[in-house]
C-alpha cells in the first residue's frame, strides 16, 4: 500500500484526491494546503489527516509519494523538499516557471534516487492515446497536417494566480502546452515555432492565442487556444495524412464535463474535462506512476519530456512577443 500525500487543495487538489481514493493500492493519508479551513472542507468524513505545515508531512516516513497540486510558481518548492526526503514524487504540469528550474528539479529526484512523473494527462485521455496509435498503424497515412483546439473560460484561481503573468505565464504557458506535449508525442521534435496572443492587450480575465509549429519530420501543426469562452470548455483535433484523417470534437461525441463554478475558495472556475471510463485519465496516470514506481516499467510521459514542453511553452511565449519565429535548437 503507498501513503500518498497531496500538497493543495484547489481544483487538481480535489481532483487528484478523487483519483487516488479510486485506487487500491493507494492510500491518501494528508491533505496539505495554507488555508486549512478549505481543506477540512474537502476531507471532510474522510479519514485524512490535515497537517499544520508540510514540515510534519516530510517527516513521516510511511509517506512515499507527494502529490503536488499547487499553483506552478510554487511547484519547484514543494517538489524539491519532497524529494530531499525521499519521497517519490507526482507534480502537476506544468513542470516549473523556466526550463532550469524544470532541470533542476529532475536533477534532484535522479540524485535521491527517488521516481518522478509530470501530470501532463492529455496522453491519458482515451480518444488521444488512440489517436497515437492510430498514426504509428499507418491508419492516414503519413501525417502532413494537424490542428489543435483547447478553448475555455478563463481560469479564476486561488488569489487569481492565473491572471498574474510572473506566476502562471498565461494561456500558452498553463494550457496550450497539452496541445505542444501532444504534438510532440505524436510527430517527434520541432524545429520552429510561430505564435500571436492577446496578452499584450491586457484585456482583464481574457487570453486568446494560435501557435504553428513545423515539426523536423515537416509536419504542420496549428494550435489555438483560448482563454476567453463565455462558458463550456471544448477540445478538439483533427489529424490529416496522405491517407486519410482523423478527428475529434469534445461537443459532437458529448463527453462528461465538470465545470467548477467560482462561487467559493473550494471552486476555483478551472474547467476539468471528466471521462466516463470506469478508469478515467487521472487516475490512469496516477496508476501509472504507481506502475514506474512499483515495476520499473517506461514512463508514457517522462520528467525530461515535460521540461521540453516547458522550453517549447516559452519559445512560443517569446514568439508572440518578439512577432517573429523562433528556431527550437537542440539542447533543453
Amino acid at each position: 500500500m503507498h501513503n500518498v500525500a497531496i500538497i493543495g487543495a484547489g481544483t487538481m487538489g480535489k481532483r487528484h484526491l478523487l483519483s487516488w481514493t479510486s485506487i487500491d493500492s493507494a492510500n491518501v493519508k494528508y491533505q496539505y494546503d495554507i488555508r486549512k479551513d478549505i481543506v477540512k472542507q474537502l476531507v471532510d468524513g474522510r479519514n485524512i489527516i490535515v497537517p499544520d505545515d508540510f514540515e510534519n508531512v516530510l517527516k513521516d516516513d510511511e509517506v512515499d509519494i507527494v502529490d503536488v497540486c499547487v499553483p506552478t510558481y510554487l511547484h519547484k518548492r514543494y517538489a524539491i523538499d519532497a524529494m530531499k526526503a525521499h519521497k517519490n514524487v507526482f507534480c502537476e504540469k506544468p513542470l516549473s516557471l523556466t526550463v532550469e528550474d524544470s532541470l533542476e528539479i529532475i536533477k534532484t529526484a535522479e540524485k535521491h534516487n527517488v521516481k518522478f512523473m509530470v501530470g501532463q494527462v492529455v496522453r491519458f485521455f482515451p480518444q488521444y492515446a488512440n489517436a497515437k496509435k492510430a498514426i504509428e498503424r499507418g491508419e492516414i497515412g503519413n501525417p502532413a497536417i494537424a490542428r489543435f483546439e483547447r478553448l475555455s473560460q478563463f481560469p479564476h484561481g486561488w488569489n487569481d494566480w492565473y491572471a498574474d503573468f510572473t506566476k502562471s505565464k498565461g494561456l500558452i504557458f498553463d494550457m496550450s502546452i497539452h496541445d505542444i506535449d501532444f504534438a510532440r508525442w505524436c510527430f517527434g521534435d520541432i524545429e520552429r515555432i510561430y505564435a500571436k496572443t492577446l496578452t499584450d492587450q491586457k484585456l482583464k480575465f481574457k487570453e486568446h492565442a494560435l501557435i504553428t509549429m513545423r515539426m523536423k519530420n515537416g509536419v504542420m501543426v496549428h494550435i489555438e487556444g483560448s482563454w476567453a469562452r463565455p462558458s463550456s470548455f471544448t477540445y478538439n483535433f483533427e489529424i490529416v495524412g496522405t491517407n486519410g484523417m482523423i478527428d475529434f470534437n469534445s461537443e459532437r461525441t458529448m463527453p462528461v464535463l465538470k465545470e467548477i463554478s467560482n462561487n467559493n475558495e473550494l471552486n476555483t472556475g478551472v474547467q476539468v474535462p471528466e471521462s466516463p471510463l470506469k478508469l478515467e485519465p487521472y487516475a490512469a496516470e496516477l496508476k501509472h506512476f504507481l506502475d514506474i514506481i512499483d515495476n520499473g516499467v517506461t514512463p508514457i510521459v517522462s520528467p525530461y519530456d515535460a521540461a521540453w514542453d516547458v522550453k517549447l511553452a516559452l519559445l512560443a511565449i517569446k514568439s508572440a512577443e518578439k512577432n517573429k519565429v523562433i528556431e527550437v535548437g537542440e539542447k533543453l
